[in-house]
């Protein structure tokens, strides 16, 4: 009845399967747990649930990204009701008998949304914190207003017959937004996103520097996409915010702040009270400066 489907890289997920059998099996449904490894260089899953008859536990031989990784739990899948969660999360305690009855009437697409900790394990993972705390763990009011926009990959329930219609486009270099492109590419086909409150636990908080550096290179992916023509400028906030300041004849300016600023920026980054005001230019700076190296 519900394949839950579960991508890692270098992420251990033994707390996060443990407690997923703990409430299928208090549910009593039929299930199957899929843990595909991504080609990790450490271990994802203990031998005691590699050895569980519902736990599936394969290894890739090479990494295959985020968006590819994805579409083979899919086309794996027994069931056909998916549930997709990120191996660094920790569900609520009713998180599979609130998605149930989606499964039984077919619900197209339906997200739970997510939330952080109370608070910050280290001042080293600070930026992350702030930013998903600020920007990531909407309410459910403010996401149903957005419901597109507000689609993260890493708790959705979506019925095999949808998922066949729209996949995670394996086109993308492996930079992220392949969230972003999968809810625009469900807009565009017309399939309804509903938002729940059935929400997880993000826990996996990266190093401040680690997510600096992620967030440029989720900044080139949406410049990959744009260019190509896949997602609009429009939708994203920065791509559009940087379509304005192109307009206006400022984002030479910006680039040249964001260059002579760009140490004394950095260092407030990766401080333990990090601004998000300064985070947004920085990332508006990285932008311009990336579109100023292509077309040099």
């Amino acid at each position: 009845m519900l394949s839950v489907l579960i991508p890692t890289y270098n992420t251990a997920t033994d707390q996060l399967v443990h407690s997923l059998l703990e409430q299928m099996e208090s549910c009593e449904v039929e299930f199957e747990i899929r843990v595909y490894d991504d080609g990790s260089t450490t271990p994802t899953l203990g031998a005691e649930f590699q050895h569980h008859p519902k736990v599936i536990h394969e290894r890739m031989a090479k990494n295959l990204g985020r968006s590819a990784i994805r579409n083979r739990l899919a086309a794996d899948a027994l069931f056909d009701n998916l549930l997709f969660l990120d191996a660094d999360v920790a569900p609520n305690p009713e998180l599979i008998k609130n998605y149930l009855p989606y499964c039984t009437t077919k619900a197209e697409v339906v997200t739970g949304g997510i939330t952080y900790p109370k608070s910050y394990p280290s001042p080293q993972q600070s930026l992350r914190y702030y930013y998903g705390k600020q920007r990531e763990a909407r309410s459910l009011e403010t996401r149903k207003e957005h419901p597109y926009l507000s689609f993260l990959s890493l708790n959705f329930l979506i019925h095999r017959s949808v998922f066949q219609q729209v996949t995670f486009n394996e086109e993308l270099p492996n930079l992220r937004h392949e969230d972003t492109l999968f809810g625009q590419d469900l807009k565009k086909a017309g399939i309804p996103i509903q938002h729940l409150d059935n929400t997880v636990v993000h826990l996996g908080l990266e190093t401040n520097a680690d997510f600096l550096r992620k967030s440029e290179e989720a900044i080139e992916g949406l410049q990959f996409m744009i260019e190509r023509q896949m997602i609009s400028a429009k939708v994203v906030r920065l791509s559009r915010l940087a379509t304005q300041l192109h307009q206006i004849g400022v984002s030479g300016l910006v680039r040249k702040i964001y260059q002579s600023l760009r140490f004394r920026l950095v260092n407030n980054l990766l401080s333990a009270e990090p601004s998000l005001k300064v985070f947004d230019f920085y990332r508006l700076g990285y932008w311009f400066s990336l579109q100023n190296e292509k077309h040099a």
